[in-house]
C-alpha cells in the first residue's frame, strides 16, 4: 500500500531536482531570467519532497524490520548485505540534498544545482534496490526446470538461484 505514494515522492523528487538543474543551465546559457529567490523556492520545495520520501523509506523500514516480523533479513540485506551501497547512497545523498536546500548559506547557485544531482542520484539508488532487491528473495521454492541456461546457480533452489547478480 505503500509502495503508490512513494513512487509519486519519488517522482516529485526528482522532477524538481531536473527543473532545478535545467533552470540553472538555461540561465546560464541565457535563454531564461530567474532570480535566485525563485531557485531557493525549488530548493525547499524539493526539501520537502525529499523529507517526505525520506518518511516514507523509514515507514517502510519499520514494517519490514519489525521484531517478529518476516522482513528482518530484507532489513539486514539492505543495510549491510549486498545492496548496502544503494541503500546507504540513497540515505547519505538524500541527506545531503536536504542540508543544501534548508541551511540558507548553501543555497548557492552550484550548490543547488549539486542538491538536484544528489536528489536524483538518491532516487535512482532506491530503484536499484527495488529492482535487483525483488531478485535476492524467492516467492516460490521451484518454479520451473532449473537449467544453466535459465539461472546462474541451476544446481540450488531458487532462494539461491540469482544471487550472484549483485
Amino acid at each position: 500500500a505503500l509502495l503508490a505514494p512513494w513512487f509519486v515522492s519519488s517522482a516529485l523528487v526528482c522532477g524538481t531536482g531536473l527543473v532545478i538543474c535545467a533552470a540553472v543551465a538555461l540561465r546560464a546559457a541565457g535563454y531564461l531570467k530567474w532570480e535566485q529567490a525563485d531557485l531557493v523556492k525549488l530548493a525547499k520545495l524539493l526539501a520537502a519532497f525529499l523529507l517526505v520520501d525520506l518518511y516514507f523509506f523509514g515507514c517502510d523500514l519499520l514494517t519490514e524490520g519489525f521484531p517478529a516480523a518476516s522482513g528482518a533479513e530484507i532489513v539486514a540485506m539492505l543495510v549491510s548485505g549486498p545492496l548496502a551501497p544503494f541503500f546507504w547512497g540513497e540515505v547519505v545523498l538524500s541527506a545531503l540534498a536536504v542540508i543544501i536546500c534548508v541551511v540558507p548559506r548553501l543555497r548557492t547557485t552550484p550548490m543547488l544545482v549539486a542538491a538536484g544531482l544528489f536528489a536524483i542520484a538518491a532516487i535512482f539508488c532506491k530503484r536499484v534496490q527495488l529492482l535487483v532487491g525483488g531478485f535476492q528473495v524467492a516467492n516460490i521454492d521451484m518454479p520451473a526446470v532449473l537449467t544453466p541456461y535459465t539461472v546462474t546457480d541451476w544446481q540450488g533452489n531458487m532462494a539461491t538461484a540469482y544471487q550472484g547478480m549483485v
